[in-house]
């Protein structure tokens, strides 16, 4: 279901929503870990890292410096307001263009939204 960033107390709310305060993410829990200093790991579902991350993969994503960052490194992120594990696919100075695996570009991001870098990708 999509939900968006601000509830307008819509009929399709899910359960959990307090009424005008932004949604929980799908990592918004891994987040905070990582934000914490741990490394986390989850199975994220969906296509559009196909190629490098298949659906239901066990993904292990670790806290990452700024200065450790190159082109190609898949990145746990938000990008305006959505969250991500996607591709840096460029960097420009201090910013960071993420997209997926098939095409789709999400946005430029500061290194405030990148909260951990893939470090492995299990079965």
């Amino acid at each position: 279901m999509n939900h968006s960033s601000t509830c307008k107390r819509c009929l399709t709310c899910r359960p959990g929503c307090n009424k005008g305060e932004p949604p929980i993410g799908w990592a918004t829990h891994y987040i905070e870990q990582l934000q914490a200093g741990e490394t986390v790991s989850f199975r994220p579902r969906g296509n559009s890292m196909k190629g490098k991350i298949e659906s239901g993969q066990l993904c292990t994503v670790a806290p990452v410096e700024e200065d450790e960052l190159q082109k190609g490194d898949i990145v746990l992120c938000k990008v305006n307001g959505s969250q991500y594990l996607h591709l840096i696919k460029a960097i420009q100075g201090k910013r960071f263009q993420i997209g997926n695996n098939i095409g789709r570009i999400n946005g430029w991001i500061t290194f405030q939204s990148i909260y951990g870098k893939l470090i492995q990708v299990e079965p």
